[in-house]
Parts: C-alpha cells; sequence; structure tokens
C-alpha cells in the first residue's frame, strides 16, 4: 500500500500525505481487540474455559471435552526471561537467530531505502522507481504465503535456507544493469526471498521456543 500511495498522492499533494495516510491503521486497533484471537496457551492463564472450548472443537472436533474439563499448560505461570531463551540448549540456535534476523532486517530496510535511490540513478523517473518499489512489496505479498505453504510441507528450516540463499542470489543480481521489467522482476524476487523468507522465520520462531518467552 505504501507505494500505490506514494503513486497516488505525493505528486499531487507532496510526501507528507503519505505519512497522513500512514497513519489510519490505528483506527483498526479496536476491531483487533474484539475480534483478534488469544492464543490457547493465554486462555489457560486467564481460565477463560468457555472460549477455550470453542477453540479445541475446532482444532480437535473428534474430541468431547466434559464441561467439568480443568485446563492446565505447566509453563504458563513460568516468568518470560533473557535466561530462559538459551535454556535447554537453544543458545546456539538462539544466536543464530539473532543473526539471521539482524542481517535480513539489514537487507529489508536496505531495499526499502536504497532501491529508490538505485533506480533514479540508473536513469528510471520517480513514477517508475515507485513501481519497482511497488514490485519489492508484491513479491513479499506473494512470497509470505506460497514460502509458508513450502515449509508446512518441507519444514521451515529448509525452505528458510533455500531462500536466504536465493536472497544472496538476487541482491547481487541488482548490481547488473537491466531494463525497466527485468528489474521489476528481480526486484519482486528480492522483496518475495527477505521480507517473505521473514515472516517464514517469524513462524519457525514462534513454534521453536516455549511461548512464556518466544517474544522474549
Amino acid at each position: 500500500l505504501s507505494a500505490l500511495v506514494a503513486i497516488m498522492l505525493i505528486g499531487p499533494f507532496g510526501w507528507p500525505s503519505a505519512y497522513y495516510f500512514g497513519t489510519l491503521p490505528i483506527l483498526i486497533v479496536p476491531i483487533l481487540i474484539r475480534y483478534l484471537p488469544e492464543a490457547p496457551w493465554m486462555l489457560v492463564l486467564k481460565n477463560r474455559r468457555q472460549e477455550l472450548k470453542a477453540v479445541l472443537a475446532e482444532l480437535r472436533p473428534e474430541i468431547a471435552v466434559a464441561d467439568d474439563t480443568i485446563f492446565e499448560y505447566p509453563k504458563a505461570q513460568e516468568k518470560s526471561s533473557l535466561i530462559e531463551v538459551f535454556a535447554e540448549k537453544r543458545a546456539v540456535s538462539a544466536i543464530l537467530f539473532w543473526i539471521v534476523y539482524f542481517m535480513n532486517i539489514f537487507m529489508i530496510y536496505g531495499t526499502n531505502t536504497w532501491i529508490p535511490k538505485l533506480m533514479m540513478n540508473s536513469g528510471h523517473s520517480i513514477n517508475a522507481t515507485l513501481w519497482i518499489l511497488l514490485c519489492l512489496f508484491v513479491g513479499a505479498l506473494v512470497g509470505s504465503p506460497f514460502f509458508g505453504h513450502c515449509a508446512d510441507l518441507y519444514g521451515s528450516k529448509r525452505i528458510s535456507l533455500i531462500c536466504y540463499l536465493s536472497a544472496f542470489v538476487v541482491i547481487l543480481l541488482l548490481c547488473l544493469p537491466m531494463n525497466l521489467y527485468l528489474t521489476m522482476l528481480v526486484v519482486a524476487l528480492a522483496g518475495a526471498f527477505t521480507m517473505g523468507t521473514q515472516n517464514i522465520t517469524h513462524a519457525y520462531i514462534s513454534l521453536y521456543f516455549p511461548p512464556p518467552v518466544k517474544s522474549t
């Protein structure tokens, strides 16, 4: 949306208009608070039994849950701490996750920030540059669900490694002189293999770490 909004608004209304548009998602917060489902382990912690039964009925409809069922999650009361991130032989993995996150966020912000400038330096107009930037986000939009499906089939670790290696190749290709349409294709792949893979990493980490510490 940011690239599309920039294409439509910056010309007639100036660049601050895109930032005003960026404040609108705050209007969605009340809807999210009302309708976004709570994590099952938090329902156990807050003793919201009826909601938990509804979740279980959806996930495992073949299991009948009695009204007097008591739900327990042994780790629900544990305190979140940095030490717990490294517990149970997770230290090496945690550090590697940090490196992956740092390097990929570095690339995501790098492409977001510098692709427009690089494209303009290559002779593209500001409008063409914004369309190229749009391709970056479209690539991420398509790549996230596609790679997510692949991760379900073949495993998050394997798919993430393939995608990050592909990102390395695609970013190198951006150094080469290309016409507009080939540039748009390569930039879209860059978006898919960086931002798209980052979302796979989010999901992988949420499964790898126990719930009380995964946000830590």
